[in-house]
């Protein structure tokens, strides 16, 4: 079986790669959890059927990735593919975003995180429960799906579309077990994670 069809992330080429159990097609979760009709997010994976982060995946060529955390999604107004990748190697921990302008790799960026810290946004992500599917027809945009979300940690892999609840925090209901918050509340202490880290970092090497 080929690198393309284990994993479609990492090349075989490199001697330091770990492919990790994703599919980039994302085919068994859109088989798993059909959209509501009114949705258009599958247009847009049709629209953007190669994104920049998988260029960076295919070629990643660093320590052997040991967790991942992978949030694709379109852009709100020009539907560019935005994305959030958090990543644990032997060497440490990172946070990467691709915004709106990252039409090429070039653009992307990445923060250093503690280790521990990235380790519990990813578990406490794969244990939030699967959002309710969407009600077909539904006026309420909140309802709907309109993105990605891929995890790998302890040896154990998910991917599931991501709603638009979860991400605004609109929708309480949507709480992981034991009132654990939202995915968008989880996010946001990932991002505070690698402010802080950038900070010591930067009064480390003044002082």
């Amino acid at each position: 079986m080929s690198c393309k069809l284990i994993a479609a992330l990492l090349v075989c080429s490199s001697a330091q790669a770990s492919p990790l159990p994703w599919d980039m097609d994302y085919t068994a979760a859109l088989r798993d959890h059909p959209a509501a009709a009114d949705e258009g997010w599958r247009d847009w994976l049709a629209k953007y059927p190669r994104r920049p982060i998988h260029q960076l995946l295919e070629e990643w060529a660093g320590p052997p990735i040991e967790a991942s955390l992978l949030i694709e999604q379109p852009g709100p107004h020009t539907a560019d593919p935005l994305a959030t990748w958090i990543y644990i190697t032997r060497d440490g921990a990172q946070w990467c975003g691709f915004d709106t302008r990252s039409l090429s790799l070039k653009q992307h960026y990445c923060n250093p995180i503690e280790r521990e810290v990235a380790q519990e946004v990813i578990r406490d992500v794969m244990a939030m429960p699967d959002p309710p599917p969407p009600v077909r027809n539904a006026q309420d945009y909140r309802a709907f799906y309109f993105g990605l979300v891929s995890l790998y940690i302890d040896g154990k892999s998910l991917q599931r579309p991501l709603k638009n609840e979860e991400w605004t925090g609109d929708g309480k209901s949507l709480a992981g077990p034991g009132g654990k918050p939202l995915l968008s509340a989880v996010m946001q202490r990932a991002v505070k994670a690698g402010e802080d880290f950038a900070r010591r970092h930067s009064a480390e090497q003044s002082d």
